[in-house]
Formats: structure tokens, C-alpha cells, sequence
């Protein structure tokens, strides 16, 4: 609930024009203590994108990837970002990983955004 707070806190401060470091400073905080919080690292990663901070993102999002190996989200991230940034060959690395992950899980939008991101590689 704290993170949900703060990222409304950053987002609210961006839409209002006022400078949204103080919710993120918060943010950080809150994920430096309590570093098993997978949804700060989250948010922290989808305000970089926002702003086009693409490598602080790509590290929030492989923060979360050092707590949970499979989490599908962080995968999907990673290989927008690598792709967005044309690091093609890591980018397949998280790809195949996530192909293995939606083997198990059998979902459809997954199934969906593998195959057009293996069209971008292609």
C-alpha cells in the first residue's frame, strides 16, 4: 500500500508540473529498506521508463529479477527496453527465458508478445 501511495504521490507531482523527487526519494527509501519489496522496485522502474531513464530502469527491473527468477513482468520489461535500446542479443536472452517461464503458464497475451517481439528480432 506504502508504494501505491508513493507512486500516486510521483505521478500526481508530474501531472501537476511540480518536481515528483520527493515521492521517488521516498521510493527509494522505502525499497533500500526493504529490499525484498518487488512492487518498489516495479514502480521505480516504470517512472524511469516514463522518462526515458532506460538504463535505471533496466536495473530496478533486474533488482526484481534477483528476488524472483521468473517474475513474468520484469521479463516482459526487460526485452521492451533491450529492444527499445537495440541490444538485440540481450534482449533474446530474456525472450528465451520468458518463452520458457509461458511454457508453464500457458498465457496468452505472453504468447502474444513473445511472437511479435521475435518478429522485431528477425
Amino acid at each position: 500500500l506504502k508504494v501505491e501511495a508513493l507512486r500516486l504521490k510521483v505521478f500526481s507531482a508530474t501531472i501537476n508540473g511540480q518536481p515528483p523527487m520527493q515521492g521517488i526519494r521516498e521510493l527509494k527509501e522505502l525499497v533500500a529498506n526493504n529490499p525484498e519489496l518487488l512492487s518498489g522496485y516495479i514502480a521505480l522502474a516504470e517512472f524511469y521508463t516514463t522518462v526515458g531513464k532506460t538504463e535505471q530502469a533496466i536495473q530496478q527491473y533486474l533488482q526484481v529479477l534477483d528476488y524472483e527468477k521468473d517474475n513474468l513482468q520484469a521479463h516482459v520489461e526487460l526485452v521492451s527496453l533491450y529492444l527499445g535500446t537495440n541490444k538485440n542479443e540481450r534482449a533474446k536472452e530474456f525472450l528465451t527465458h520468458l518463452q520458457e517461464i509461458n511454457n508453464a503458464v500457458k498465457d496468452s497475451f505472453i504468447e502474444d508478445f513473445i511472437n511479435k517481439s521475435l518478429r522485431k528480432l528477425n
